[in-house]
């Protein structure tokens, strides 16, 4: 009972989730609902990547927000 409790907690409650997850551990496949971490950014090339990247990913977001924004008054 206890493992059916953290394997449910650990979907948020999502049965159906928990119920996958659990037949792709018994077949030896790894589990679509906990991805493992992405990779953090290493060495030189992936922080210049980062800080290049940055300001286009800020104005992108910041646009994109502004237009869900504008968007939830047009289109309750």
């Amino acid at each position: 009972m206890e493992q059916c409790r953290l394997a449910l907690e650990q979907h948020n409650w999502n049965m159906e989730a928990a119920v996958q997850d659990r037949l792709n551990e018994q077949e030896g496949v790894p589990s679509v609902f906990n991805p493992p971490p992405a990779r953090p950014l290493q060495g030189l090339l992936g922080w210049g990547y980062y800080l290049i990247m940055l300001p286009f990913r800020f104005t992108y977001y910041t646009i994109l927000d502004i237009f869900r924004f504008a968007l939830r008054f047009i289109r309750p």
